[in-house]
């Protein structure tokens, strides 16, 4: 465990040291989640009042559907040797 962490630390360190890419990391985190939510209210939206069909919504656009999409872009890029 103490590799790890030395290793992680000296990361943190030399990020810290760039302040532009640090600020990227974090406003791609925040655009994520906001992202997210924003997914979450407008499924929600989309039904009116019951929140676990526009949650179940939410699930399938976030969740599901990037594995249904992803499966055969990744077999196609494993095919082709491209991964």
């Amino acid at each position: 465990m103490r590799p790890r962490l030395t290793e992680v630390t000296n990361d943190l360190v030399e990020l810290a040291r760039e302040p532009k890419r640090l600020a990227l990391i974090v406003l791609g985190c925040a655009g994520t989640t906001l992202g997210a939510a924003l997914a979450l209210w407008a499924s929600v939206e989309a039904f009116g009042v019951p929140a676990a069909v526009g949650v179940l919504l939410y699930r399938v656009l976030t969740c599901w559907l990037p594995v249904v999409i992803g499966w055969p872009v990744m077999r196609w890029l494993t095919n082709n040797e491209m991964v």
